[in-house]
C-alpha cells in the first residue's frame, strides 16, 4: 500500500546565526558578534566589518566574546580585515576571551598577524 502524499507546511523562517551589533562613540567603532561565524554568516560579516573600515576615521575594534564557533572561513575573514585595515590605515583590534576563537588563531600562528586582545581592559582607546 502506497500512502497517501502529505503536504508539508513551510517551515518557520530561521534567525540569522550571526548578529553583528556596530557602537560608534569615543573615538571608536565596535562590532560586536554574537553566534557562529562560519561559512553562513562570514559574507554578512566581511560585507559589514569592510564598510567599517572604509568608512571610518576610528580605530575599529571586533568583539568576538559573543562567538561560540569560528570556522576556517571566519579566521580567513579576521586577517583579510586587518589587511585591509593597514591598508586604509586603520588601527583594528580583535577583542575575545572565547575559547572557541583564541585557540585556532594561537594554534594556526595567526595572533603573530592579528592584534588579538583578552579584554577591553588591553585597549589604548576608552570603550563605552
Amino acid at each position: 500500500m502506497i500512502s497517501p502524499i502529505r503536504r508539508i507546511s513551510p517551515a518557520a523562517p530561521k534567525p540569522p546565526p550571526v548578529r553583528i551589533t556596530v557602537r560608534t562613540g569615543s573615538g571608536v567603532t565596535v562590532l560586536a558578534l554574537s553566534g557562529d561565524l562560519d561559512s553562513s554568516t562570514v559574507a554578512f560579516f566581511c560585507e559589514e566589518l569592510l564598510y567599517e573600515i572604509e568608512n571610518s576615521r576610528h580605530p575599529v575594534i571586533i568583539d568576538l566574546d559573543g562567538v561560540a564557533f569560528c570556522t576556517c572561513r571566519g579566521l580567513s575573514a579576521l586577517v583579510a580585515a586587518s589587511r585591509a585595515a593597514r591598508a586604509a590605515d586603520v588601527p583594528l583590534v580583535i577583542v575575545t576571551s572565547q575559547r572557541a576563537v583564541v585557540r585556532p588563531i594561537r594554534l594556526l600562528g595567526l595572533d603573530r598577524t592579528l592584534d588579538l586582545r583578552r579584554g577591553s581592559e588591553s585597549l589604548p582607546w576608552t570603550v563605552s
